[in-house]
Formats: structure tokens, C-alpha cells, sequence
């Protein structure tokens, strides 16, 4: 006797590429977040998709042991948009305490 309306909505993408600063190499194996919760890691070719994303800003990045950075602007989607390509440029992290 229960009824259930079911809403599918498409979903957003953020897609891109990490890289390092110094020289343009893409960066594998880069865990990409983009503050929701929903990391991914780049490929071999440094190239990452983020996908199942609500409509909204978000701004990339991507932190290892060794590597940081963040891309220079946030993206805006709308509903069911997928990203221009997001470059993410990583630096050598600071160590300290030695």
C-alpha cells in the first residue's frame, strides 16, 4: 500500500590532470579530492575523473607523502555537467623537525 516516487538525477563531473610544478609530469597514483569526501587517484598519465557529484563549486586537489597542491580556481557545475579539464600543479611537500 506504500508508494514511492524515485527521482534519478544526472550526476556531475570533475575531470583533470595532475602535474608537477618544475616541469609539466603528470603525476600517477595522486589521491584527488575535491571536499566532498570523494577522492580518486590519478592514472598513469596523471589524469583523474571524479564522478556521482551534486550541482555546486568545488575546488581540486591532491596531496601524497611527498606532493601537494591545489588547482588555481574552483569549477562550477550544473546539473549533469562534466568539468573542463582541471590542472592540478603539486609542489614537493615541507618536512620539518629535522
Amino acid at each position: 500500500g506504500h508508494r514511492f516516487d524515485v527521482v534519478l538525477t544526472p550526476e556531475s563531473v570533475v575531470v583533470g590532470k595532475v602535474v608537477r610544478a618544475s616541469d609539466g609530469a603528470a603525476v600517477a597514483e595522486a589521491p584527488v579530492d575535491v571536499g566532498n569526501g570523494m577522492g580518486v587517484s590519478s592514472d598513469a598519465a596523471g589524469r583523474f575523473r571524479i564522478e556521482g557529484l551534486m550541482p555546486g563549486a568545488y575546488k581540486a586537489s591532491a596531496v601524497t607523502d611527498e606532493l601537494y597542491g591545489m588547482a588555481g580556481e574552483q569549477v562550477h557545475l550544473g546539473l549533469g555537467e562534466t568539468s573542463e579539464e582541471v590542472v592540478i600543479p603539486v609542489h614537493p611537500a615541507m618536512s620539518g623537525g629535522r
